[in-house]
């Protein structure tokens, strides 16, 4: 799935690797790995699943 970040700041946690991602970033989580988010504020995302 690919995360666009829209507004706001969000932690995202993959196969235990952290990343801090801002307003304007996006990241790849590959399938059938670990994830979770947290939110460091109110944010807004899009979430594009891959096949």
């Amino acid at each position: 799935a690919l995360v666009q970040i829209i507004e706001g700041e969000v932690t995202i946690i993959i196969d235990d690797k952290i990343y801090e991602l801002n307003a304007g970033e996006a990241i790849i989580m590959p399938a059938n790995i670990p994830h979770a988010l947290e939110a460091k504020e109110r944010f807004k995302m899009i979430l594009t699943m891959i096949k």
